[in-house]
């Protein structure tokens, strides 16, 4: 039953998933390993099935199979409040990330995906923010400390920042999609201009750098796409800078290490702080992932 969601779950979500975007030998081991667990678990128990509560506690104050995990080599990281009321846990087998979550009697782990009605995992946007993060310090004063161009008020409540290419359908998409948020002076965007899609996508990132408004020149960019590439506005477009400034192009690698750093692969890629003042982040911009970022609909 577990293979059979793994396969649903690795179809319903993108596949930059980070803890299913492994070999299947990777998998099966880390289950390999679960499996040992969970029977040395279950033998440990069996002559008491009839306990709850606090004989399923381990000396350190957590749960005995938890415990079970860690000797057996994975590592904990984190752990989290699941979709559901589960309890979950991130770990990592070696280099191989683990997600698993604790049955509510204490005694099993589960391994795997939870799926919403749409075959969606509930969780994967906060599963990929702790992955993102770790290892990996001072995440907001980072990308604070980026080449961007703003976008929207700057006493705005929310700041948002975006890894955007020119030439990303999905970051015009959303650019687009944005505008209430960032008309109504609710949310800033900052454009952390990357140059990954295409060969000239960085020459387009340093002609709006070098533009004597920057934002401005986004803003024209943006009108020229939602309104369908007329030629009529064709002047809006942003053509490849033929020779790029050594310290423009310094810039915009400086902007890929960062990307790279926080082991983003693809555009646009979010990052913002939410009400508790956690730094999330988030590859893609679906509907979901808009909300969490920007908050409300104005």
């Amino acid at each position: 039953m577990l293979s059979i969601i793994s396969n649903i779950s690795k179809k319903a979500v993108s596949s930059k998933t980070v803890w299913w975007g492994r070999s299947a030998t990777a998998r099966l081991a880390i289950l390999a390993t679960l499996s040992l667990c969970l029977v040395a678990c279950q033998n440990s128990d069996s002559g008491d099935r009839g306990n709850r509560g606090k004989d399923n506690i381990g000396p350190s104050g957590e749960p005995k199979i938890i415990e079970s995990l860690k000797e057996k080599g994975i590592v904990v990281v984190d752990t989290f409040t699941s979709k559901g009321g589960l309890k979950g846990w991130i770990g990592f087998v070696g280099d191989e990330p683990i997600v698993f979550y604790l049955t509510p009697d204490g005694k099993y782990v589960i391994t795997g995906s939870v799926l919403d009605s749409n075959l969606q995992d509930v969780n994967q946007g906060a599963i990929e923010s702790k992955l993102v993060t770790r290892g990996v310090s001072n995440v907001w004063e980072k990308v604070e400390a980026s080449t961007w161009i703003p976008d929207g008020k700057p006493d705005a409540k929310r700041i948002v920042y975006v890894f955007t290419d020119i030439n990303c359908g999905f970051c015009n998409r959303l650019w687009v999609e944005a505008r209430p948020w960032v008309e109504s002076g609710k949310v800033q965007i900052r454009h952390i201009m990357v140059g990954i899609i295409r060969d000239n996508s960085s020459a387009k990132a340093a002609t709006v750098l070098t533009d004597a408004n920057p934002s401005a020149r986004m803003d024209a960019y943006g009108n020229f796409i939602r309104a369908g590439r007329p030629a009529s506005l064709s002047k809006d477009d942003i053509q490849p800078m033929d020779a790029i400034p050594a310290e423009v192009m310094a810039k915009i690698d400086a902007n890929h290490q960062l990307m790279a750093s926080l082991k983003l692969q693809a555009t646009p890629s979010l990052v913002w702080k939410d009400e508790a003042g956690n730094v999330q982040i988030r590859t893609g911009a679906p509907e979901q992932t808009v909300l969490e970022a920007f908050g409300p609909k104005p």
